[in-house]
């Protein structure tokens, strides 16, 4: 989280029951920007990975918010930029 000059790193675990310190550091000028990232609990779900549909419905996901925000805020998935010109791009 971007706040005034500062950024703010929030870490919590264990679906929010570990909660660690705010990291607060001097941003860079004009940086401005957020990331969420998360890492699902495959033991919690009796899982040991992420099957393909489920996999499909996290990419499908990312694209939809690609395709309402994307021109405002850059999306990315995997470290690519998803870039939605028209329906087309988006279907």
């Amino acid at each position: 989280m971007f706040f005034g000059n500062f950024c703010v790193v929030k870490v919590v675990k264990e679906n929010k029951i570990t909660k660690h310190e705010s990291l607060i550091t001097k941003c860079k000028v004009n940086e401005d920007w957020t990331m969420m990232s998360f890492k699902l609990d495959l033991v919690k779900f009796k899982m040991s990975n992420l099957d393909e549909d489920i996999v499909a419905l996290i990419k499908k996901h990312v694209l939809d918010i690609a395709w309402l925000i994307g021109k405002t805020v850059k999306v990315e998935l995997n470290d690519t930029v998803i870039l939605l010109q028209s329906f087309e791009d988006y279907a």
